[in-house]
């Protein structure tokens, strides 16, 4: 009898379930085992889909139509799934966003959302900062053996490749300040020491605007600056890097 009546006591609040409850929760805890699972599984796939394409980079000969075809797949995949984090963090700043409705002015909670928000939008515009560095040309470098003296250079006459490095952007600086003194006698070291004109007023580019003497010269705006350097009948139309010439520099066209 003392059995049965210990087997009938009844069950704490606490530790009984409603059976249909109990189905209930048992079903939701297999739903989000099997997510979990196969969050795992599209997990591992995307390391191998990676790592296997790593590998046809690795694999390949250098400078083979294989290995570029390679590094372009696996370029496109990484774009692919950066696009796809991107999407994912924007949805949920979104949330974030959304959950500063409910929460007070200068609360702690507040303060952490808003952190959160700051962060994730910061990862992305440095992200996109690094991209646009990367399209940039890298900055010139002087010229190999780069000294003052020696026997002259092919464009700088007598004057060494450094020396013509330095005339050139001392050039490009007074000719954009319009500093008409300095400018001229820089020029006339250069014609003194048979530099090549063309190459002086022409074809070396500044970094990274790729604008050249004359570009300078017109948006310095001393017009003497610019007759000195018409005298070689450069090409005015010549585009930098934003597509003005110094044509439309000096017009404003």
């Amino acid at each position: 009898m003392g059995k049965w009546a210990a087997a009938a006591e009844p069950v704490p609040d606490e530790q009984w379930e409603n059976p249909k409850e109990a189905r209930r929760r048992k079903k939701e805890e297999e739903r989000e085992r099997k997510r979990k699972e196969k969050e795992q599984k599209r997990k591992e796939e995307k390391e191998a889909q990676k790592k296997a394409l790593e590998d046809a980079v690795e694999n390949a000969p250098e400078g083979s139509p294989e290995r570029e075809e390679a590094e372009k797949a696996l370029e496109e995949y990484r774009k692919k799934e950066e696009k796809k984090l991107w999407k994912k963090q924007m949805a949920h700043v979104e949330e974030l966003r959304m959950s500063l409705a409910d929460l007070p002015e200068g609360s702690e909670e507040r303060q952490k959302v808003e952190e959160e928000i700051q962060e994730i939008l910061d990862f992305w515009k440095k992200k996109e900062e690094d991209a646009l560095a990367a399209l940039e040309p890298p900055p010139p470098e002087p010229p190999k053996g780069y000294k003052w003296g020696g026997v002259g250079s092919y464009h700088g006459g007598r004057l060494s490749e450094g020396a013509l490095w330095d005339l050139l952007g001392l050039l490009h600086m007074t000719a954009r300040e319009g500093d008409l003194r300095e400018f001229k006698q820089i020029f006339q070291l250069a014609e003194d020491s048979g530099v090549d004109m063309q190459h002086l007023l022409v074809h070396h580019r500044s970094f990274p605007e790729e604008r050249n003497t004359l570009h300078w010269a017109a948006e310095g705006g001393n017009s003497e600056v610019l007759e000195i350097c018409l005298r070689y009948s450069p090409n005015i139309f010549a585009a930098a890097k934003d597509g003005d010439t110094p044509l439309s520099i000096a017009t404003g066209v």
